[in-house]
């Protein structure tokens, strides 16, 4: 059986730790199940005032370009670099109403955002991945934090979904209430992915959350 390796694709807020197996020396938000026996092997966590272009690659426009109109979502938002900058120690993608014409193409968006993924750059086989986030709300808002495997990437699109997919979460900004897991893989992708969801206390809603991928 073919074990995938995953890059790391993710378009809202977050700071980023990894973990495998090895030596203690844990940050104590790990969750207590899995901090037995791991040790920390590579952690992002935006304390510089740019984003690190070594780990990080900025996906722009709209999909067009790659055979990908709308990302694959139907997604009305235009992609820009722009939208992603380090603030208080945070990574912050911002999503935007605001008017933007591709000089490229003559298109015409009404809304921008960013999107951010680690092809080339990063990839692990095995491992724990926590994310610390503040996720937004709101009618038409879709953050989400996946991995994919390396044999996708913009110019490999039509890899997905034999490359699988593990969508860490996923929130639907409606209903700012619930997150969402989700894989996919050649047998059930797209609608018929398998996964859960979480509904959040009261208490963690608005508020920094940490999620993971075991």
């Amino acid at each position: 059986m073919r074990i995938p390796v995953f890059l790391i694709i993710l378009l809202l807020t977050l700071p980023f730790g990894l973990f495998n197996d090895g030596s203690s020396g844990l940050k104590q938000s790990i969750a207590e199940e899995y901090s037995s026996g791991l040790r920390l092997v590579w952690s992002e966590e935006f304390e510089e005032g740019v984003i690190d272009e070594s780990t990080w690659n900025f996906n722009i426009g709209d999909g067009c370009e790659y055979e990908l109109c709308g990302w694959g979502n139907n997604e009305l938002q235009y992609y820009r670099r722009e939208n992603a900058f380090i603030e208080n120690g945070s990574l912050v993608i911002e999503a935007r109403r605001e008017i933007f014409v591709d000089e490229s193409t003559g298109k015409v968006f009404n809304y921008t955002s960013a999107r951010l993924d680690t092809v080339g750059k990063f990839k692990i086989q095995y491992g724990y991945i926590e994310v610390r986030a503040k996720l937004p709300s709101g009618k038409g808002l879709w953050p989400a934090i996946w991995m994919l495997g390396e044999e996708w990437s913009l110019n490999n699109t039509k890899a997905w979904p034999s490359c699988r997919e593990i969508d860490i979460m996923e929130l639907i900004g409606s209903d700012p209430t619930i997150v969402y897991g989700t894989v996919h893989a050649p047998f059930c992708y797209g609608g018929r992915g398998v996964g859960s969801s979480f509904k959040l206390p009261e208490n963690m809603i608005s508020r920094r959350t940490t999620m993971s991928s075991p």
